[in-house]
């Protein structure tokens, strides 16, 4: 699934567009429309690719190697999506009339070709950057949005891998490590599905996100942490094989109003201040008391539509620690398949 909005590949494009238009008119001195053009079929592609709608399994390959490798291979990969796209554009224009030679059409020049590996590597590295911080994170980072704090609603998922010391204890650290970001690389690819956004990994647990509106949508939040335990269960021959046992997870879910603020000097960060976020941890502890994979809070509960995938189960009120009233929870059980 694309992560980008059709706004933002309405804008992404039209940057494309421009730049190529630029130099068409500017540096080869030729027909500004005709560039935009290679210039959208070209970044089109590149984008395409950073987006997951071509080649998903090899990109996800890649975003697991080291940087280095990570830009020297997207630069291999950058000059084959140049000539595949000024091979396809070329010969479009070729076929409606708008160039004279077909073989002048679809050969790059190397102007042609520096100019597009720049934009494309400059691409690139923003869409880097963006998955190091997280999209959400990184415009708001850009734009400056919560420079100043502001009060938000928003969902809250705490996912929690059980049993990860005494895996170290029987496995070792590194291979631990390795155990937890699989786990973890799972928990995101499922939280991307659902356009939530993975505030940040405190040990073996993910802190996630939604707004409020967004999360309660068609029962996002749910249905991801539904859909990772689907996940972790169609893989559990590859858990076996590679890690020695399939991971064991709880989930708790909660929402309410927030503080958000971006907070540091040096290093900068999108934080979220308030009882909603303590109380999340909360219910992830009393889901590990009472022996449930899954809980939500009533209070939270109530504001999804009916759900047909899904069972609830409602088991009354706890105190919990650090709050002076009792809290409702319900644990939620997958009975179907998600579409």
């Amino acid at each position: 699934m694309s992560r980008f909005s059709l706004f933002g590949w309405l804008c992404a494009l039209a940057i494309a567009a421009a730049s190529g238009a630029l130099y068409s008119t500017f540096i080869f001195g030729g027909n500004a429309s005709i560039g935009a053009a290679y210039a959208v079929g070209i970044i089109g592609l590149v984008l395409a690719f950073e987006q997951d709608l071509i080649l998903v399994r090899f990109r996800l390959w890649l975003m697991g190697l080291p940087t280095a490798a990570y830009f020297l291979l997207t630069l291999l990969l950058n000059i084959v999506t140049i000539v595949i796209g000024t091979f396809v554009v070329g010969t479009l224009l070729w076929l409606f009339g708008f160039l004279d030679s077909w073989l002048g059409s679809v050969l790059p020049t190397g102007g042609i070709l520096v100019y597009a590996l720049i934009v494309s590597a400059l691409i690139v590295f923003v869409l880097r950057m963006r998955d190091l911080v997280g999209p959400e994170v990184f415009s708001s980072l850009l734009l400056s949005r919560y420079r100043r704090p502001q009060s938000e609603n928003r969902v809250f998922l705490l996912v929690d891998l059980m049993g990860s010391t005494s895996y170290a204890e029987r496995f070792g650290d590194l291979r631990t490590q390795q155990y937890l970001g699989e786990f973890l690389k799972t928990v995101a690819l499922s939280v991307r599905r659902f356009e939530g956004a993975v505030d940040d990994y405190i040990g073996d647990a993910a802190l996630i996100t939604w707004h409020f509106r967004k999360g309660i949508h068609r029962s996002a939040s749910i249905r991801c942490v539904l859909h990772i335990f689907e996940a972790i269960q169609a893989k559990e021959d590859f858990w076996i094989t590679e890690f020695g046992e399939v991971p064991r997870l709880r989930a708790a879910l909660h929402g309410g109003p927030v503080i958000v603020a971006e907070i540091g000097l040096d290093h900068r960060k999108i934080t979220y201040f308030g009882d909603t976020v303590n109380t999340t941890a909360r219910i992830e502890g009393l889901a590990r008391e009472l022996g449930k994979s899954f809980l939500i809070s009533d209070s939270l509960l109530s504001q999804f539509p009916p759900m047909e995938f899904a069972t609830t189960e409602p088991l009354g009120s706890y105190a919990v620690r650090g709050k002076g009233q009792s809290l409702s929870v319900t644990a939620v059980t997958a009975t179907q398949q998600l579409p």
